[in-house]
């Protein structure tokens, strides 16, 4: 029986050859090979992606009464075309400019209490020990996200009305007037609405903050305990550099929805339901003004104007922002 051996110097080449091929890059899959090879997944994302599309996509065909005099009555086609008139007003408009500045300066009220805030409290509630304890405050701060804004606005009017508790309480400590009301006060509008809405949202973004804090390694804080590390280092060195991808993206998300509604949608809620004729002043924001102009007055080809210049410059933060995080900390959204 014969044994052949093959020479060191094959061997050697076939071992290099080997190692070459493992380390070439693998053939990256097309867009419809994925599809092909997760056709359940797709499966589940299908009805989403129908809903976008005809709640989404479909309904971008009718921004072509931007450049009309729409009437209903008459349709797309029979509509006359005006061009940029619409446009051309819009800019002309004082409450257009008031409502695009009342949208970005609540808007960045919010962004600024929105961004620190959640961030402290998540810090705050995961050095807290006390089981029972951390999970009460923790379900008594989170329950204000499920309560309708409708609700919370009968809440606060009702407290902060000039024949409210808030004024009650201030005649009895000593107020020789009645108190003229918070809500009825233009220039505290937006300061009142940002912590409103930190109250409403605190629990939830520190949720999420939470869950990111949890998943940092436990063996980076023993090895900074063992290099005595303080809990404030820790926290400085550690905890907030692991959740800045987080933050990052939630940012992003804040930024881009300053003007398309708001912080997350909670401007025109609040622009609806605690406006009033005193306070319009500083609480009619972009999407209560286009509201306004489409349905109340049935300017809709005016009002699409003003949603389409919204949308444009909503798209163009997002942007900015998106790119800004992507250099800043290597983290985006696209």
């Amino acid at each position: 029986m014969f044994v052949f051996t093959k020479s060191g110097r094959e061997r050697n080449g076939q071992m290099s050859n080997g190692l070459a091929a493992a380390q070439l890059p693998r053939k990256q899959k097309t867009f419809f090979q994925k599809i092909k090879s997760q056709p359940i997944l797709q499966l589940m994302v299908l009805p989403g992606i129908i809903w976008f599309l005809v709640f989404s996509y479909v309904p971008m065909f009718g921004l072509v009464i931007v450049l009309q005099r729409f009437d209903p009555f008459k349709g797309y086609l029979n509509s006359p075309f005006i061009g940029l008139e619409n446009f051309k007003t819009l800019f002309a408009d004082e409450s257009f400019w008031s409502s695009l500045r009342n949208s970005i300066g609540l808007s960045s009220y919010k962004l600024v209490l929105s961004f620190f805030l959640p961030i402290v409290f998540a810090l705050l509630m995961n050095e807290v020990r006390i089981s029972w304890f951390k999970k009460g405050v923790q379900t008594l701060s989170y329950l204000p996200h499920f309560i309708s804004y409708v609700v919370i606005a009968g809440i606060f009017t009702y407290v902060f009305d000039r024949r409210g508790i808030f004024t009650d309480l201030t005649m009895f400590f000593g107020a020789k007037e009645p108190n003229v009301g918070v809500l009825m006060d233009p220039g505290k509008f937006w300061f009142t609405m940002a912590w409103v809405d930190i109250w409403k949202s605190l629990g939830w973004w520190s949720t999420i903050y939470l869950a990111a804090i949890t998943g940092i390694s436990p063996e980076l804080y023993e090895a900074a305990i063992v290099d005595g590390a303080g809990r404030f280092r820790r926290i400085w060195y550690i905890t907030l550099p692991s959740i800045k991808s987080t933050v990052a993206i939630i940012t992003i998300m804040n930024i881009s929805a300053m003007l398309s509604g708001g912080i997350m949608g909670s401007n025109f809620n609040q622009s609806l339901l605690f406006g009033n004729a005193l306070n319009r002043g500083t609480s009619e924001v972009l999407d209560a003004y286009t509201l306004r102009m489409g349905l109340g007055l049935g300017r809709f080809s005016f009002a699409a104007a003003s949603g389409l210049l919204q949308s444009i410059v909503a798209l163009l933060l997002f942007g900015t922002a998106n790119f800004l995080s992507g250099k800043l900390t290597d983290s985006k959204l696209i």
